[in-house]
């Protein structure tokens, strides 16, 4: 599904000729549920996993901030759908909604079919059974496609969509923690690159919608065999995923991954976690630019909290590495202008300051520099330097 919707396509036509509803084959490992208001087909199956902690929902808190965080695994359902077009319009059909939840040390996934659109308010229903046992959804890119597709369907059948405690969209913080290291953050690429393996023989997004139409067209229960399969990897990868995103609160990780962790405990209040967050980025940094970047978050962690004894010597350090060579990846003058105004305005020692600044104006390892307000800022604060010293100005 995740796939398909870098796509902008509106999908294919429905064919004119239909087959009977009755003569459709389901899809292997379904099985039809009855009740008074009709007839549903669902699959279930259960995957063994070993990695669900739950102390991962500390984690949970920080990726996605709910008002009201998930007590236990339990209460996390994961949901992708598959459908008829990308469109978000009254046309678009959820014909396979996918249901993943968290039971002690595996995970069952649970596939409702819509073999015929006439089908679609059991087939509801019996969803949204599910989900109210839930409290806490859980998806990737869900927010921009999923729910919406999902309730637009309730509210047209006339139907109350579900609500949720909490909804936790991956795809956010899966940004912060790759985008960075990471070419691609759709769901395919990062079960390749992060959680290590590779869907051969899937069937492409893109051919969903069609294989869907066929079916209702000729009724052959094979042209749906590879959709749902895609449908079920989905939905492991997005539970996968989550659990593979808290990692770096217990376990040592990527220096980029430790970054991120701290600026979304930051933005959660977590002051508790941000500082081992930042120091574990420094320690794992795999080359200038990363430690770099990472000293220059722990030391304005350090000047947000006034402890300066800490801040300097950190900004000291980037200013030898920078003029040491390491600046070549970088022209952010950042450690200069922190200790220009700790001499100011701390140290009360303008000269100290004029020198820092003199020294942030003529390091520019790229020969030119490109943020020009840097410059512009520098010279001004060079100028009032020189004026408070009783020196003039010295306008360059």
């Amino acid at each position: 599904m995740r796939d398909r919707l870098r796509r902008m396509d509106p999908g294919p036509t429905p064919p004119k000729a239909v087959s009977r509803r009755e003569d459709r084959e389901i899809p292997r490992g379904f099985r039809a549920l009855e009740d008074s208001g009709g007839t549903t087909y669902i699959r279930s199956s259960e995957h063994p996993r070993a990695n669900l902690d739950p102390e991962a929902l500390e984690g949970l808190a920080l990726l996605t901030h709910p008002e009201c965080p998930p007590q236990s695994p339990s209460d996390l359902v994961a949901l992708d759908l598959e459908t008829t077009g990308l469109s978000r319009g009254a046309g678009t059909l959820a014909f396979l909604t996918g249901l993943a939840v968290i039971e002690e040390h595996r995970v069952r996934t649970l596939q409702y079919l819509l073999p015929d659109p006439s089908m679609e308010a059991p087939y509801l229903e019996a969803i949204s059974r599910e989900l109210r046992e839930r409290g806490h959804l859980v998806t990737f890119n869900g927010k921009g496609f999923d729910l919406p597709i999902l309730s637009g369907r309730f509210t047209l059948n006339r139907m109350t969509p579900p609500t949720f405690i909490g909804h936790h969209d991956l795809l956010g913080p899966a940004r912060r923690l790759w985008s960075s290291s990471l070419p691609s953050c759709r769901l395919t690429a990062l079960e390749g690159s992060v959680l290590g393996r590779d869907r051969d023989g899937d069937v492409p997004g893109s051919e969903i919608p069609a294989r869907y139409f066929d079916y209702l067209a000729d009724g052959r229960s094979d042209l749906l065999d590879e959709v749902v399969h895609h449908n079920e990897l989905d939905l492991l990868a997005t539970i996968d995923l989550l659990f593979r995103m808290v990692r770096p609160l217990s376990r040592p990780s990527a220096s980029p991954e430790h970054l991120a962790m701290a600026r979304m405990a930051q933005a959660a209040g977590r002051q508790e976690i941000v500082e081992g967050q930042l120091k574990a980025a420094t320690a794992r940094a795999r080359d200038d630019a990363e430690y770099l970047e990472s000293l220059e978050e722990l030391a304005l962690y350090h000047r947000r909290r006034r402890d300066y004894a800490r801040a300097v010597p950190l900004w000291m350090v980037m200013v030898s590495l920078m003029e040491s060579g390491a600046g070549r990846i970088s022209r952010d003058v950042a450690p200069y202008v922190e200790l220009a105004k700790f001499a100011e305005h701390r140290l009360r020692d303008p000269r100290r300051a004029l020198r820092y600044t003199e020294r942030a104006l003529h390091f520019d390892p790229g020969g030119s520099r490109s943020r020009s307000t840097d410059t512009v800022a520098l010279h001004h604060r060079r100028n009032r330097l020189l004026r408070r010293l009783g020196e003039g100005d010295d306008v360059d």
